[in-house]
């Protein structure tokens, strides 16, 4: 299952933090401020 997440914020990284101990791939951050986003992709290891 590849996911998509909507926001990068605390519940970002709580459903993040789930969703690798479950074994889904990390595909794609969207949010407000891109730079952020990009941040917080690399932290977890999505795709994109």
């Amino acid at each position: 299952m590849n996911v998509c997440m909507v926001g990068y914020g605390m519940m970002g990284v709580w459903h993040s933090e789930a969703l690798l101990r479950e074994g889904a791939g990390l595909h794609t951050v969207v949010g407000r401020r891109p730079e952020a986003a990009r941040e917080f992709a690399e932290r977890f290891g999505y795709k994109k």
